[in-house]
């Protein structure tokens, strides 16, 4: 009671007295514990740390031998000779060798401290979990509750300067989502949840937890539209287009800003193109391709896809000749995106016979096909099934299709070639014969 007070003196003054009354190293272990706490913090502080080491040596009494261990360590952390490390280590050994009094409370809600302060949001809400539960009539409960709300909270924060991986969000989420607020940041934690969701593929997991927000939350309109756009493209990935584009259509009137109204382009004209509706998806597209301030790539690149998916050559042709305007022959062989959309510019050009094109397309990249031999081959089967003259039979897979395609050019050539010399062999014996005609009317010479 006097160390519990602040009088250390008095309560060292009565230890010492009942230590008297043993044989030297025969006290209870308690006295020595006793002993130990009242000479911290004061000149004799080794002989106190000294005197919890002996407490804690004490077999014949285990738990105060347990709570002078953790008196020790703990005292040592204070001194600062052991890191916030080593006294995680050693707090998750004891804890280990004790359970079911004071002494394992105080352990774990120092452990919880420890996992919050070194940013481990797993661990300490494990820990306090493991708290709560082993101790519900504990006078801490409301303030463990409340730090476990905050720190689970605090995960989720987008302007957390602290990342983790999606499996530790999920697993936190699906762990603690009792403590989700019900409040504007719940809604966001909901909402974080649903994209790593979907970042893992699991799509099936995400709608739920959309459909629940969308449903049951009185969010504001901005929060509706990224909700309903989550929800359309988690539809789609599931295989539900048909729902997904539904749901886009019905939902229109929440795309109020430009992101919002973006996002509707984009996820409308991918649905549309899983619904084999192609140029449906190019339609949704024109506001984005159509806008001369900024330059949307990625509506681009859709629109260049859509129009291949729908055998539309021309267009196809014209939006990767744009994609890769501008890019230099190093990125080409440093990206496999790139090099694919080299090969269907040059598939559509093939498609159209439009073989300068095609020339000019292989002498853009000249620099770039011997260190791509394959891509040269792609390239040259193209070329040589659109007419292209002199294409040479590279030394990849398509070798052996590109040199039958070259000499099928080259007997196309010599078959017209010969037609046309015929044609001339013909006009030539005609004329002979009208000339023979007259000379059949002329009278015989005179001998």
């Amino acid at each position: 009671a006097l160390l519990m007070t602040g009088q250390q003196a008095a309560a060292l003054e009565g230890v010492n007295l009942l230590l008297k009354g043993y044989p030297m190293g025969q006290a209870p272990a308690q006295l020595y514990r006793l002993q130990g706490l009242a000479l911290l913090g004061t000149p004799q502080e080794q002989q106190g740390l000294e005197a919890l080491a002996t407490a804690a040596a004490n077999t014949a009494d285990p738990a105060t031998a347990i709570r002078a261990k953790f008196d020790f360590i703990r005292a040592l952390h204070q001194r600062r000779d052991v890191s916030d490390a080593q006294l995680q280590q050693y707090l998750e050994t004891l804890q280990q060798d004790w359970r079911g009094d004071d002494t394992e409370r105080e352990m774990l809600s120092l452990m919880a401290d420890l996992y919050e302060k070194n940013r481990e949001p797993q661990k300490a809400l494990q820990t306090w979990q493991t708290l709560v539960q082993a101790y519900p009539r504990t006078q801490e409960l409301p303030l463990v509750t409340a730090r476990m709300a905050q720190a689970f909270v605090n995960v989720f924060d987008l302007e957390s300067d602290k990342e983790y991986d999606p499996l530790t969000y999920l697993g936190l989420y699906f762990d603690f989502r009792e403590l989700l607020p019900n409040d504007e940041s719940g809604d966001r934690v909901q909402e974080r949840i649903a994209e790593q969701l979907m970042a893992a593929n699991l799509f099936e997991r995400a709608i739920p937890i959309l459909e629940q927000q969308l449903n049951f939350r009185p969010l504001d309109s901005i929060a509706q539209g990224r909700l309903t756009l989550l929800l359309a493209e988690s539809y789609r990935r599931e295989g539900r287009a048909d729902d997904a584009l539904h749901l886009l259509e019905t939902k229109k009137v929440l795309a109020a800003t430009q992101t919002l109204r973006r996002g509707w382009a984009l996820t409308g004209a991918r649905t549309l193109a899983d619904l084999q509706r192609p140029q449906a998806g190019i339609v949704q597209l024109k506001p984005l391709l159509e806008n001369k301030v900024i330059e949307d790539k990625e509506a681009q690149q859709l629109a260049a896809e859509l129009a291949w998916r729908g055998q539309d050559w021309s267009a196809a042709s014209t939006a990767f000749n744009r994609l890769l305007a501008g890019i230099p022959s190093d990125h080409v062989v440093s990206d496999t995106a790139t090099q694919l959309q080299v090969f269907k510019l040059a598939y559509a050009l093939g498609q159209q016979g439009r073989a300068a094109d095609l020339a000019q397309l292989k002498a853009r990249y000249q620099a770039v096909w011997p260190q791509l031999p394959r891509l040269a081959d792609d390239i040259n089967a193209v070329a040589s099934t659109a007419g292209v003259k002199g294409v040479p039979p590279a030394g990849g897979p398509m070798q052996a299709l590109t040199t039958a395609l070259a000499g099928l050019n080259t007997l196309d050539e010599q078959i017209a070639t010969t037609r046309r010399q015929m044609q001339t062999q013909q006009q030539n014996l005609q004329e002979y014969n009208q000339r023979m005609e007259y000379m059949e009317l002329l009278p015989p010479p005179v001998l």
